[in-house]
């Protein structure tokens, strides 16, 4: 096999990895996603809701720049949505910035403390950095 056959096996495996482990934990994201959330109007609440599962929607068909802007709309409308950053911290680690991806992943901790998923990605992500002693702390 090329190189080039590898690294794209690699970002596919990568992306596909993202992809499952998204479907397997958004009712886990929204269940734990109000704790510090602001109010939305019933209006904006919709707006919200449309781009949010379209940017599921968009990133399921593997059309990942048009979900990661979906997503981006989402922070608009409500800047302390949980479950927006975590989908954009997702792109942030296959796009190798993990700097990005942890300061947008203590946030959406910040937002909803007492969500698992979140604290592991954290924790993990912080332990494949070096973080060794912040990693711990999220465990």
């Amino acid at each position: 096999m090329t190189m080039t056959k590898l690294t794209r096996i690699k970002k596919t495996a990568g992306l596909l990895c993202i992809l499952i482990c998204s479907v397997c934990i958004i009712p886990h994201v929204f269940a734990d996603d109000n704790t510090n959330r602001q109010m939305l109007s019933a209006s904006e609440q919709r707006k919200f809701d449309y781009f949010y599962y379209e940017g599921i929607r968009l990133k399921n068909a593997g059309k990942f720049d048009s979900s990661y802007e979906m997503f981006r709309h989402c922070l608009e409308i409500d800047s302390t949505s949980s479950a927006a950053m975590f989908e954009i911290s997702s792109y942030y680690i296959q796009l190798e910035q993990p700097e990005k991806a942890v300061s947008l992943l203590k946030k959406t901790v910040n937002y909803s403390p007492e969500n698992q998923e979140y604290r592991g990605t954290l924790a993990t992500l912080l332990f494949n950095m070096g973080m060794f002693g912040e990693a711990a702390e999220e465990y």
